[in-house]
């Protein structure tokens, strides 16, 4: 059950990167789903306690007011996307989860300044680093 529920949330983060790239937003409908997947998940597989899966939710709550104190440089979809994920994968593995994730991303911004300079209202979706850490993760056996 635990190798069938990491490729389904796989799945869905790679349904919502794909979408977060070409439309720069995620809908609601697609975050709701991947809450209610999340909980699903994380009932029935019973590995993480109710205790983390509510902590990694909460996780998601620091980045929504973050998206509110930065006017949504950091976007509420994105913010979203980090509840859900720690719905799934508790408090300790979201937040070892993001780490990788912002590295990823800093590379990314890093080539990206290399590349194009410096741009003001640069901007690129945060969900396929959440994916590309999740994949990492998975395959070295963390999570």
């Amino acid at each position: 059950m635990y190798e069938i529920g990491e490729i389904c949330f796989g799945g869905y983060l790679c349904v919502v990167s794909m979408w977060d790239i070409r439309k720069r937003e995620i809908p609601v409908w697609l975050i709701a789903a991947g809450g209610i997947l999340s909980a699903s998940l994380g009932y029935f597989h019973g590995k993480i306690p109710l205790l983390l899966m509510v902590t990694g939710a909460l996780v998601g709550g620091v980045f929504l007011l973050v998206s509110r104190v930065t006017q949504e440089a950091f976007g509420y979809g994105d913010s979203l996307m980090i509840a859900v994920t720690g719905v799934y994968l508790g408090f300790w593995n979201v937040l070892y989860l993001l780490v990788w994730a912002y590295v990823l991303a800093a590379v990314f911004a890093g080539y990206v300044l290399i590349r194009k300079g410096f741009q003001k209202d640069a901007a690129f979706p945060f969900v396929p680093f959440l994916l590309a850490a999740y994949i990492g993760i998975v395959c070295l056996g963390g999570i």
